[in-house]
């Protein structure tokens, strides 16, 4: 569904896995993820200390996702709104594929690249190409994210915006620093994780305890990062990927 105006779009989840997904049974694409958590992190290159740091946003750009969210979102959802599904995510039995929900707003979306994108730049010492932003994503009750890690082609330096939360217990981000070690970040409507989301495993892996937890998510790449030259090793890696 549209609006007026493109202050609201109802889309489909932009990276969608489906396609390969298709070509791959459930156990089989599961292995394949674990092979890329362990083979592609050997090869992205490392741009910050830890992989991983949490901000509180300004006042300013908040209080311009809070008038916005205010402005599009009721609970329960209505059915409007389309169910997206992605190999990742899992309900709480762990055992099949659960949906979320995308309230996609491309002016705030817009409005968050212009005013972010040099506090990525800043935090990962390099100058950045935006590649996607996109959300408010909304994660329902029994929502679990399997440890991954992003694509490598576009999702190079990213960030998780926590928009809003109805919970009843936190639900933290797992993930694995450099040296190997598991952190549980937890996120506050306002606080950004910034995280290089293509080389650091992580995931959601506890089953969300209440209604919702809403984010958006943004993902950067590094203007010299030149496909070709990823070309290279990319069959190399895909081959010990497979052996997994």
């Amino acid at each position: 569904m549209k609006q007026d105006g493109g202050k609201r779009v109802v889309d489909q989840y932009p990276c969608s896995t489906k396609k390969s997904s298709n070509n791959i049974k459930r156990h089989g694409y599961l292995e394949h993820l674990e092979g890329l958590n362990s083979i592609q992190p050997l090869y992205v290159p490392k741009y910050t200390d830890m992989g991983f740091e949490k901000i509180k946003l300004s006042d300013e750009v908040f209080d311009k996702i809070k008038n916005t969210w205010n402005s599009e979102f009721e609970w329960p959802l209505s059915d409007e709104f389309k169910e997206i599904e992605l190999d990742v995510i899992h309900n709480i039995n762990n055992k099949i594929k659960t949906k979320s929900y995308l309230i996609a707003n491309h002016v705030l979306n817009s409005y968050l690249h212009d005013n972010l994108k040099h506090i990525l730049e800043d935090w990962s010492g390099e100058e950045l190409q935006l590649t996607s932003v996109y959300g408010v994503r909304v994660y329902p009750d029994g929502s679990m994210l399997k440890r991954h890690v992003d694509k490598y082609q576009t999702h190079i330096i990213s960030a998780i915006i926590n928009v809003d939360q109805k919970v009843n217990e936190p639900w933290p981000l797992q993930i694995y620093d450099d040296y190997g070690i598991l952190h549980e970040v937890f996120l506050e409507p306002g606080e950004m994780l910034m995280y290089e989301s293509s080389r650091l495993v992580h995931g959601r892996e506890k089953p969300l305890n209440g209604d919702y937890f809403a984010n958006i998510f943004i993902h950067c790449k590094p203007i010299f990062w030149d496909e070709f030259e990823l070309s290279i090793w990319e069959k190399d890696m895909r081959k010990k990927v497979k052996k997994k």
